[in-house]
């Protein structure tokens, strides 16, 4: 009795393995998706002749009750969204 179920433990792993070599052998990344919302920031030229460093924050606000800024609320699930990114040297008419 103990034996077989050794082999069945065997079974039951080199199927699992199986299982998942195929997976990521067949799997295919998804199609980028072209659709939908998008935002890009520019940096015109007419704001500075110069490179800049700094720090971006972009805020999304359901509402236009206020500023986007002042309705942050870290214990609300409805608040406003901010997002930011660190740059470096970001060139002018970028």
């Amino acid at each position: 009795m103990p034996r077989l179920r050794v082999g069945l433990r065997f079974a039951r792993l080199a199927l699992s393995l199986l299982g998942l070599i195929l997976c990521f052998l067949f799997a295919r990344p998804l199609p980028a998706q072209s659709s939908g919302p998008s935002v890009e920031i520019t940096f015109p030229e007419s704001l500075s002749t110069k490179a800049l460093d700094g720090h971006i924050l972009l805020g999304f606000s359901k509402t236009k009750d206020s500023e986007p800024r002042f309705q942050l609320d870290e214990m609300t699930a409805s608040t406003a969204q901010f997002f930011g990114l660190d740059v470096n040297g970001w060139k002018p008419g970028s």
